[in-house]
């Protein structure tokens, strides 16, 4: 799997900090990490699907069932008060408060005994996340939010000593919207209840000095339970408290942006080893938990990607002074970078040294061999760190996978790790866009991430729709214009719909109440190929089936009308590939009888290619006879007009294709010949087409003009080399045109055929072989001496000489081995090409001074000449058996019939050849005789 990554690059300006300053920082960023006590939240979210019914019972009703009906909370609503404010309630919500309802916890009773049980693994759970041990709780109210509900900024008031936070739990109620939103300085926290609120429990919990906002509630109820959350203990925690480890290295973060903007990777490893199915903070353990989730919970806002990736020692070779440098000096990335969710997301590389920030310390024994026992790694006594990577958001594209185009096999795990890095940087935007409160450098590099997505090698195709939404989202139309065109070109139908649909959306939902002012030229332009009539007419096909709003359809479609015939006025020439659209324009109800005329069926005449003509014609014309066709008299009409000499079949039409894979027609019984490289099919379906019309002279016309252009050129295309069609495509069409319409052969018809039989077909077949003098046979050319130097050599002169004698049936020849094989190469070769063993018995005689080789003559070296060339004249008769036809003895006259047809004077040389075989009767291939396998029927003369 051939890979490469570009690597970020440094360039020193002369105005950044010196070495010994980042040094300086990198230290005390470090000082920083080592000091990182215990991870914990300001606030924390957790959902249950198991849980017991507390058994809500307020007075005068009985306990209220789960999940919360409309009817049940109606009840709830006229027995509660409407809440009270905020601060003095110890609740999340400012005053004045409205679509809120409270009870105190005098109020209500929870009459479930298993009530309390759950709710201490709540408690617990909740503890754990905020940092928290030996806790205590107290239940405080009751709420219920109804649709119109929301709250703004402000913090919880302690309702007594010990109080340290608040624990939200929102029992079972269906509702929409009502986020709750965190936040304790620049750390912030977004929980969404709505998704499960139906059937699921969900519990939230923070600190009281945090400040929580909660977003409208849009319909439904929202019932839940308040705790006060008490410390027990002198040792009280709270929000600011939390944040205090995290401050730090914020603040050193930031200053890595603002101070060292040249710098875009700082490298930290870490306590244990994680096999690459572990490389997430999930999966971290201690020390290297908490130093990652910190890195993770600030590194976003300061402008910086957290991954993991494994590091290998390199050893670099010879020293200055031949010393070997110490391996752990330089390291590699082994394999892939992943994400703190554990996605990969880029391949690895060389770390420079001053990106490190700390390599002391080795790893445990046992961590160490559990990875290398755990891996699929090249050398298990490889040395290994695992390490947690700080990247700088600006360069992140960098650090994207890249592919050569010759490697398929690493094709699919690169796109998956482009699709993971898109992903990240998409997710990142979204949260960008929403918090408003960070800075500009927090800002991901989407731009260039979905950019680099669109590359040639390592695109993933199925990221097009998503790039082309953010390009539109993000107003930037280069990035836009190149994400439909990779769609486009991608060759699958679902992209490309997907995007179609993602650019007709956005510009609907901008300019659907006013389609007359869209700027089609803007949004179309380098958007799909347009390069050719076939290309706009799917285009607009594609675009418009997409549009939902009838308006913006029909401003689109006129816009699309005037493209397709400024193409049709300004393209060049009209290929056999764009058959579809003309067939699908000139097969519509059409009122605008104008525009084909004046516009489709002109350039068709015009511009059209012969295979396209006889496309459109034989299609056209074949409708007009099954069915009334208005357009078919009028295409006839111009074509015949303007194009009638690009109609025309030429010589060089009845030559044979090239030899290729399935281009062979074969006939009996072992003659191979290529088909002919014209349309010769197509040409005799348009004249009897234009037969069918009624319009005889018309179809005489085009018939004796191609005839005429191909008896003129007969010099310039070879007419001795004819494709092996050349009858059944050509002449016994056109003689059952003929016949059909009751007209007389043509008189260039019939010097055609005459060509086409007598110089073409006839003239093909090979002299009858003379009968050798006895035992006489070819001789053997040695195109290379046996020692290389010259075209024959004295083994093969001698040989040869035996072989043409008449007289002479036996030779023996005394001489090496490797002559003895060279001479049998020679014998085996044939004279013609063909297998020459059967020709002669080889035998060796050995004795002890010599090893004499002894060759036999055979006398079937003639019997196969005579079989091949009767093959030939078989073959001959095979294709002109459709002939045999009295319109063709009358056209040619008897004796050319029986010459050129009946080929009597052939088959008469065959009775006479090879007298030991019978006429009539196959050469023996396995052993039987086999019969002629064609006979035919003559014309009556």
């Amino acid at each position: 799997m051939a890979m490469s990554t570009s690597f970020p690059t440094s360039a020193n300006t002369g105005d950044e900090p010196s070495g010994i300053e980042y040094e300086d920082w990198k230290n005390t960023l470090l000082q920083c990490l080592e000091g990182i006590g215990s991870f914990y939240e300001i606030a924390s979210s957790s959902r249950y699907t198991m849980f017991p019914n507390p058994g809500l019972e307020i007075e005068g009703h009985p306990a209220f069932p789960l999940p919360l009906t409309s009817a049940h909370a109606q009840l709830i609503k006229n027995a509660c008060r409407p809440a009270s404010s905020g601060r003095e309630a110890n609740t999340p919500f400012d005053t004045p408060v409205q679509n809120i309802w409270e009870l105190n916890r005098r109020q209500f009773k929870l009459l479930n005994p298993e009530w309390d049980a759950f709710l201490k693994e709540v408690a617990t759970e909740a503890a754990h996340s905020l940092g928290l041990t030996d806790i205590g709780l107290m239940l405080h109210k009751l709420l219920l939010h109804e649709k119109g509900f929301s709250s703004q900024n402000y913090g919880d008031t302690e309702e007594s000593p010990g109080m340290i936070g608040t624990l939200f739990i929102c029992l079972p109620s269906e509702h929409l919207g009502g986020d709750v939103h965190i936040s304790f300085g620049p750390d912030k926290h977004h929980f969404i209840t709505a998704p499960t609120s139906k059937y699921d429990l969900t519990a939230l919990a923070w600190y009281s000095d945090v400040s929580h906002k909660t977003k409208e509630i849009k319909s439904g109820y929202r019932l839940a339970l308040t705790y006060s959350i008490f410390q027990r203990g002198s040792d009280k925690k709270s929000a600011a408290l939390v944040g205090q480890q995290t401050h730090m290295i914020r603040k050193h973060l930031l200053e890595w942006q603002t101070r060292f903007p040249d710098t875009e990777t700082l490298i930290r490893p870490l306590d244990h080893s994680y096999s690459e199915a572990e490389l997430s903070i999930s999966h971290m353990k201690g020390y290297d938990r908490d130093v990652c989730r910190t890195l993770h919970s600030v590194a976003s806002e300061c402008g910086v990607y957290l991954f993991f990736a494994h590091l290998r020692p390199v050893n670099p070779g010879p020293g200055r002074h031949g010393y070997n440098v110490d391996e752990r000096d330089t390291h590699a990335i082994h394999r892939t970078m992943y994400s703190p969710n554990g996605k990969p997301i880029g391949f690895g590389y060389t770390p420079k040294p001053e990106e490190m920030l700390d390599l002391e310390g080795d790893l445990d024994n046992d961590d160490e061999r559990s990875f290398t026992e755990e891996e699929d790694v090249e050398d298990a006594s490889d040395y290994y760190r695992t390490a947690a990577f700080l990247v700088k958001k600006k360069s992140v594209h960098r650090y994207m996978s890249h592919i050569s185009p010759n490697s398929p096999s690493g094709y699919s795990f690169a796109n998956t790790n482009t699709e993971n890095m898109v992903e990240m940087v998409v997710d990142d935007m979204r949260d960008f866009m929403k918090n408003q409160d960070m800075g500009e450098h927090a800002r991901p590099p989407i731009l260039e991430v979905l950019r680099k997505a669109l590359g040639p090698n390592e695109s993933s195709r199925a990221l097009t729709p998503v790039v082309v939404k953010w390009a539109l989202k993000l107003k930037n139309m280069g990035l836009y214009q190149s994400a439909m065109m990779a769609a486009a070109k991608s060759g699958i139908e679902d992209i490309l719909e997907s995007a179609i649909k993602t650019a007709c959306g956005f510009v609907e939902h901008h300019f659907g109440d006013v389609p007359g002012h869209i700027d089609w030229d803007k949004w179309m332009e380098n958007v799909a190929p347009m390069d050719t009539v076939i290309d706009v007419h799917v285009t607009i096909q594609n675009f418009t089936s997409a549009f939902k709003k009838d308006a913006v359809r029909d401003s689109f479609f006129k816009w699309g009308d005037s493209k397709l015939t400024d193409k049709l006025d300004t393209q060049a020439s009209f290929e056999i590939s764009e058959l579809p659209f003309f067939i699908v324009i000139l097969g519509g109800k059409h009122s605008k009888r104008d525009w084909l005329k004046a516009r489709l069926i002109t350039a068709l005449a015009s511009s059209g290619t012969r295979e396209l003509l006889y496309g459109v014609l034989n299609t056209v014309l074949f409708w007009r006879s099954h069915e009334e066709c208005p357009v078919a008299e009028l295409l006839f009409e111009q074509v015949f007009n303007r194009s009638f000499g690009r109609l025309l079949l030429h010589g060089a039409d009845l030559r044979p294709k090239p030899a290729g894979p399935g281009s062979l027609t074969c006939g009996p019984p072992t003659r191979c010949i290529p088909p002919c490289r014209g349309p010769l099919k197509d040409f005799a379906k348009i004249v009897g087409q234009i037969m069918h019309l009624g319009l005889a002279s018309e179809g005489i016309e085009l018939l004796e003009a191609s005839c005429d252009s191909i008896l003129r050129t007969k010099a310039t295309w070879c007419h001795k080399k004819l494709g092996g069609d050349v009858t059944t495509e050509l002449i016994v069409p056109l003689i059952k045109i003929f016949k059909e319409h009751n007209i007389p052969v043509t008189q260039g018809a019939k010097s055609l055929f005459e060509v086409v039989l007598r110089e073409g077909l006839y003239e093909n077949i090979p002299p009858n072989p003379p009968e050798p003098r006895r035992w006489a046979h070819r001789s053997r050319t040695c195109s290379k001496g046996r020692d290389g130097q010259g075209p024959n050599c004295r083994d093969c002169e001698a040989m040869d000489a035996f072989l043409i004698a008449p007289d002479q049936r036996v030779w023996k020849y005394q001489a090496e081995k490797p002559i003895h094989d060279h001479l049998k190469s020679q014998l085996r070769a044939g004279g013609d090409g063909s297998d020459g063993a059967r020709y002669f018995n080889i035998s060796t005689e050995r004795t002890q001074r010599a090893h004499t080789m002894v060759v036999e003559k055979t006398g079937r070296e003639f019997l196969d000449e005579v079989e091949s060339w009767k093959e030939s004249v078989w073959a001959l008769e095979a294709r002109l058996a459709p002939l045999r036809d009295e319109m063709v003895a009358g056209m040619l006259g008897s004796r050319a019939y029986r010459e050129l047809v009946l080929v009597e004077d052939l088959r008469a040389q065959i009775v006479t050849s090879g007298s030991s075989i019978t006429a009539g009767v196959k050469r023996e291939v396995d052993g039987s005789a086999i019969p002629e396998l064609y006979s035919v029927k003559r014309a009556r003369l």
